[in-house]
């Protein structure tokens, strides 16, 4: 997969400015953003995130790397700094997906946000805003087939009921020790029960190593794993207790509609990402058409954007991050996940072009998530559930092809 990118982009970076690639080289990048985004929170779904702060840092991190390789392959384009705005207004509703994957799920979560960034961005691409030329495809028939089709689907989705909101640790707490020691964490179920986790498989196997790892972490092998229970002593000063966040301490309902609005409210936030650029293109003279020419001024704005939010954050908090240390490397793997699907996008949106490659990735990355939800972390159950999920994964396939045969 990774030499497949790298020749799509090696492909993108011979070509003038004012070639356009071939359309196979669109629809391979369109394949590659819908498998990095659909899969992208994976390497996380283990790890403690706290609140989320310190993920999406590290995240946008991972990010910006995948940004100054693909500058680099440009051969280090003219940087414009319009294009910091798309990735500012990106990490803002960034901010919130953990809280969202917390409440109701990543499948669930990716599918509803997915479905309001698709129909902002298709919008902007198709009909044009802020003076920028509308993309009108081949095929209207086709296009707006597809896309209510896959609107469709993603209201189908919403009737999906994934495990993570049903069985959710009631209490837990984290006790910093001393500094530079490792931690003591209690939780009131018996296993610390990550919403990450495959819940069954945490209550089967008795596993300590979900939402709080630390359990685990500094013990030789073959050492015995400490029991801790919540009458344990916890040492005098300084003690600082770190409780959940207020969203995992909702009711189960409350808790639903809490992610399904973050979700709506986020998904134009993602769906905008792309108009500074598209702004540049149509009013800068001179300006490139190569879409990955701006890929490195995206991230750039979505990384600064993320270290101010993190300064505020340590602000706000005194310095006391919420989360485990261990989530930094999944974090950066997630980012450069991210990465690739959002380079890959840009140039989707180049060859096919805006009104037909946002409809697909942005609603087709719902169905690989909901494929790892079911088959490794088990989130979704029940034949109630895989009925209307298998149902909803048609139609927005079905919707995912008409959208590409727009093209022609």
């Amino acid at each position: 997969m990774s030499i497949l990118v790298a020749e799509t982009l090696q492909l993108n970076s011979d070509v003038d400015n004012s070639t356009q690639p071939p359309d196979w080289a669109g629809f391979t990048a369109t394949g590659i953003a819908v498998l990095f985004y659909g899969s992208n929170y994976v390497p996380v779904k283990k790890f403690d995130t706290g609140d989320g702060m310190l993920f999406q840092f590290f995240l946008c991190l991972g990010i910006w790397l995948v940004g100054m390789a693909v500058n680099a392959i440009r051969a280090f384009p003219l940087f414009h700094p319009t294009v910091l705005l798309g990735g500012a207004i990106w990490t803002f509703g960034n901010l919130f997906a953990v809280p969202i994957i917390q409440t109701i799920g990543m499948g669930l979560g990716i599918l509803i946000w997915g479905m309001f960034n698709m129909l902002t961005g298709w919008a902007t691409g198709r009909f044009g805003v802020l003076g920028i030329p509308p993309q009108v495809p081949n095929s209207l028939a086709f296009n707006y087939a597809g896309v209510a089709i896959s609107a469709v689907a993603s209201v189908l989705f919403f009737f999906v009921k994934p495990e993570a909101e049903q069985q959710l640790p009631q209490e837990s707490a984290t006790f910093e020790v001393e500094p530079g020691r490792r931690s003591v964490q209690t939780s009131d179920q018996e296993g610390s029960i990550s919403v990450y986790d495959d819940v069954f498989a945490n209550q089967e196997q008795g596993s300590s190593t979900g939402l709080y790892p630390s359990l685990s972490a500094g013990r030789r092998r073959g050492d015995k794993a400490p029991i801790v229970s919540q009458t344990a002593p916890v040492p005098a000063a300084p003690q600082q207790l770190q409780k959940q966040p207020f969203w995992l301490q909702m009711s189960p309902l409350r808790r639903r509609i809490f992610g399904v609005t973050l979700s709506v409210l986020i998904g134009p936030m993602f769906g905008v990402g792309f108009v500074p650029t598209y702004y540049v293109q149509a009013h800068v003279p001179g300006a490139s058409k190569n879409g990955l020419d701006y890929v490195f001024a995206h991230f750039t704005g979505i990384f600064c954007a993320s270290s101010v939010f993190l300064i505020l954050y340590t602000v706000v908090t005194g310095n006391r991050p919420s989360g485990s240390p261990r989530i930094i490397l999944p974090a950066i793997v997630s980012g450069m996940m991210w990465g690739v699907a959002g380079a890959s996008w840009f140039l989707a949106n180049q060859v096919l072009s805006e009104s037909i490659s946002y409809p697909i990735i942005s609603s087709a990355p719902a169905i690989v998530a909901a494929l790892w939800s079911v088959c490794v972390f088990r989130e979704i159950r029940g034949a109630r559930n895989l009925v209307i999920l298998c149902i909803a994964i048609c139609m927005c396939t079905a919707g995912s092809i008409m959208n590409g045969l727009s093209k022609t």
